[in-house]
């Protein structure tokens, strides 16, 4: 039944699908604000995928660990640096250590990417021999350029892995997703997934959670939908367990044409589902919503009640709702209320707000 549905859902539809898993200024504004709310639901997918380390193990090269004691313990130093976001007193560790080894190369690559060390990654990554740059390796990096927005550099390094005939793991997949997505190269986020696909079959349920985060976040980004929840209703086919972060996606995908039907929708099957709205929810929800002033207003009473504090970001979709309803004074209030929150996100979308409400 799934196969022949129309790919825009109706509500009866969604809930069937749903049912089935487990229960141009104006334009740039909206697109940044999107792409804020996918990031951070990749970030909430992914946050504890260290803690299954299934498929992080699978990607260590054999190196050349000298078994010295010392470099033994200023790897572990500078790993526990990285997790604790001593970035600095790991990386004096490293410039301290007299010859690393390759799982130190390892170890302080995976420290500049924590830090978004973009420049120091590369200086750590020609001084590594090349016969030490292992998946792991090339996965800290392709992932770092995914973080910093340089897609070419993440499709060069994988080109270079292959031809120095290792083969890429679902991490490596994933990194490579999410440099097409976040860079609006969904046709190539699509293609690197299907030539994923043979991966997901070994890999931890929290890898593959997160290999369809980011090939849905990368299509919800162009606002498909359509595409967005035929990978959704994959994941229950294939009975992979659904989270927060994967409706968080398609809500993502309904804000670019303000769809607050079919978010509706997908906000109350995520409650059936038994998950937790968090402050990412209600932002989502907000922004697909944002010509609604009175239920944006409705939203925000639900998160005073639920417990929730409102970040920068809630602010920043509740101030749009307001200037789009012409309520100046309310959106006056919401600058108050962020406390200097909404000029500290330094973004396009906030700027011309401002402007709009000096204006009015």
């Amino acid at each position: 039944a799934l196969s022949t549905m129309a790919a825009p859902v109706a509500g009866g539809v969604f809930r069937s699908a749903c049912r089935l898993l487990g229960a141009q200024r104006r334009w740039h504004t909206i697109r940044s604000s999107q792409n804020k709310l996918l990031e951070r639901a990749e970030v909430s997918t992914a946050k504890n995928f260290g803690a299954d380390n299934t498929d992080r193990v699978r990607l260590r090269g054999p190196g050349t660990s000298t078994g010295h004691v010392k470099l033994r313990q200023v790897t572990a130093l500078v790993r526990d640096s990285a997790r604790g976001r001593d970035f600095q007193g790991g990386w004096s560790a490293f410039k301290g250590a007299p010859e690393p080894d390759a799982a130190l190369f390892d170890a302080v690559l995976g420290l500049c990417a924590r830090a978004l060390w973009y420049t120091r990654a590369w200086e750590v990554w020609r001084s590594m021999p090349p016969d030490w740059r292992s998946v792991m390796s090339y996965s800290t990096m392709i992932d770092m350029a995914a973080r910093c927005r340089k897609p070419h550099e993440a499709e060069h390094l994988f080109k270079e892995m292959r031809e120095a005939r290792l083969e890429p793991n679902i991490i490596t997949y994933t990194s490579l997703i999410k440099a097409f997505g976040a860079s609006g190269q969904a046709d190539k986020a699509l293609a690197a997934f299907e030539e994923m696909r043979p991966t997901l079959v070994d890999a931890s349920t929290q890898g593959r959670q997160i290999a369809y985060q980011v090939i849905m976040a990368a299509c919800a980004r162009e606002g498909d939908y359509a595409t967005t929840r035929r990978f959704f209703v994959e994941m229950g086919e294939e009975g992979v367990p659904v989270d927060r972060g994967h409706y968080h996606s398609l809500l993502a995908a309904c804000a670019r044409s303000c769809d607050a039907e079919i978010a509706e929708q997908v906000f109350a099957f995520m409650l059936e589902a038994g998950l937790t709205p968090d402050v990412q929810s209600y932002t989502a929800l907000t922004s697909c919503v944002r010509n609604d002033l009175q239920r944006c207003k409705a939203l925000r009473e639900e998160m005073r009640q639920a417990g929730l504090e409102p970040n920068d970001s809630f602010f920043q979709e509740q101030l749009e709702a307001h200037v789009l309803a012409g309520d100046a004074a309310g959106a006056r209030t919401i600058v108050v209320e962020s406390r200097g929150g909404l000029e500290r996100l330094k973004s396009r979308k906030v700027a011309g707000l401002l402007r709009q409400l000096q204006m009015m």
